[in-house]
C-alpha cells in the first residue's frame, strides 16, 4: 500500500512540472512569447525580458591626457665652430621674454684681427686715392694739351681722352668696390666681437637646453644651444582614438590641469575634419589668457564628439546584428514578436542611438 502511495505521488507531480511547461510562468516582467519566425503554432519555452523604445539625449564624450605644446618653435644654433662656450643662462621649461639673453660665447675674434682688416680698408682706400690722382692727372694734362691742336690732331686727342676718361672709369669703380669689401668685413668682424650671445627672438618658453657642454668648449654648429618655443602658439595636441567618431572642429573642451586642478576652457582649431588626415589628430587652445607658468605639466582634455537631441533611444542589449545589418525584436500584442531591421546612429556604452527603423513606446524583446 505505501509503494503505491509513493507511486502516486511522483505521478502527481510529474503531471504539476507538464502542467507548468504547458502554461507557461509569467511575473510581470517576462513572458512567453510566440516567434512569427518559429512554426506555426509553435509556443516559446523560453523566458524573455523586454525594454521600452524612448526618447531622449544621445552623447558620446571623450577624455585624453595630454600636455602643453607649442605650434611654432625656433631651434637656436650659434653658427660659428670656432668659438667656445661661454655659459647658459636659462633651464628648461623657463619662460623667457623677447630679447632676454639665453646664453654667451667667447667669440674668436682678436684686437689683431680687428687691425688686420682696418689695414684692408686703409689699403683700399689709398689705393683708391691714388688711382684718382694718377688718371686725373693725365686727363688734365691731355686737357690742356688740346687747348693748342685743330682739325685733325684735335679729334685725335679727343679720342685718346675719352678713352683715358673709360678707362678711370673703370677702374675707380673696382678700387671703390675693394674698399667696400674691406669695410664690410670689417663691420662683420666688429658685429661678431660685439654679438657674443643668443637673445630669445619673442616671448616664449624654453624647450631644449644643450646641457651636454662645458665652459670652454668648442661650439658644434651641427647642434641646436636652445630650442624656445613662442609662447603665443601654445596649444594641445592629442590623438583621438575614440572608435565613434572625429573630434569636432571648432567645439569646446574642457581642460584641467592636473597638478593645481584648475579648470580652463578651450576650442578645437585642428582636427580630421581640417587636415583630412586618416588620423584624427587633434589641435586644442586655451581660450583664457594665461601666465607664463600655467598648464606647463600634465592636463587632462574633455569633450564632445557628438551629441543629439530628443531622438529614439534602446537598451544595447536589444540590438542584435546579421552580417552588416542590425535588428531589433519587437513585441507585438503579447504574444509575437517581429524582426526589425534599424539603423544604429550610435552607441555609447549600454545605450544606443536608433536612427531609422523604430517609433516611440514600441515595445522590444531582450532574451
Amino acid at each position: 500500500m505505501m509503494r503505491n502511495n509513493s507511486f502516486f505521488r511522483r505521478t502527481l507531480a510529474a503531471g504539476l512540472v507538464l502542467l507548468m511547461l504547458l502554461t507557461g510562468c509569467s511575473d510581470g516582467q517576462s513572458a512567453d512569447i510566440k516567434s512569427e519566425y518559429m512554426d506555426p503554432g509553435q509556443i516559446a519555452a523560453n523566458e524573455y525580458r523586454t525594454t521600452t523604445v524612448k526618447v531622449g539625449d544621445f552623447e558620446i564624450n571623450y577624455s585624453v591626457d595630454s600636455r602643453m605644446t607649442y605650434r611654432r618653435a625656433r631651434f637656436m644654433y650659434w653658427l660659428h665652430g670656432e668659438d667656445h662656450y661661454q655659459d647658459l643662462l636659462v633651464e628648461n621649461e623657463q619662460v623667457v621674454e623677447k630679447g632676454q639673453v639665453l646664453a654667451t660665447f667667447e667669440v674668436d675674434v682678436s684686437p689683431a684681427d680687428i687691425l688686420e682688416r682696418e689695414l684692408a680698408v686703409t689699403e683700399a682706400q689709398g689705393s683708391l686715392s691714388s688711382l684718382a690722382t694718377s688718371y686725373e692727372s693725365r686727363i688734365a694734362a691731355k686737357q690742356t694739351a688740346m687747348a693748342s691742336l685743330e682739325g685733325t690732331e684735335y679729334d685725335i686727342a679727343a679720342a685718346e681722352l675719352n678713352q683715358i676718361q673709360s678707362e678711370y672709369s673703370q677702374a675707380a669703380a673696382a678700387a671703390r668696390a675693394r674698399v667696400s669689401q674691406a669695410q664690410k668685413a670689417l663691420d662683420k668682424l666688429k658685429q661678431r666681437q660685439a654679438e657674443n650671445s643668443l637673445v630669445a627672438p619673442y616671448d616664449g618658453i624654453v624647450m631644449y637646453v644643450a646641457r651636454s657642454y662645458r665652459a670652454g668648449d668648442t661650439v658644434d654648429t651641427r647642434d641646436p644651444v636652445v630650442v624656445i618655443a613662442e609662447i603665443d602658439s601654445r596649444a594641445i595636441n592629442f590623438t583621438n582614438n575614440n572608435t565613434f567618431g572625429s573630434v569636432p572642429y571648432m567645439s569646446s573642451v574642457s581642460i584641467i590641469d592636473q597638478k593645481s586642478k584648475k579648470e580652463y576652457t578651450g576650442t578645437v582649431v585642428s582636427c580630421r575634419a581640417v587636415t583630412g588626415s586618416e588620423e584624427d589628430d587633434v589641435w586644442v587652445t586655451v581660450d583664457q589668457p594665461l601666465a607664463g607658468d600655467e598648464l606647463l605639466g600634465a592636463v587632462r582634455i574633455s569633450g564632445t564628439i557628438l551629441k543629439k537631441t530628443g531622438v529614439l533611444l534602446i537598451d544595447a542589449k536589444a540590438l542584435k546584428q546579421e552580417g552588416n545589418q542590425y535588428y531589433v525584436l519587437v513585441l507585438k500584442g503579447t504574444s509575437v514578436v517581429s524582426k526589425t531591421y534599424v539603423k544604429v546612429g550610435g552607441q555609447n556604452g549600454g545605450t544606443v542611438w536608433i536612427s531609422e527603423g523604430l517609433e516611440e513606446g514600441q515595445t522590444l524583446v531582450i532574451e
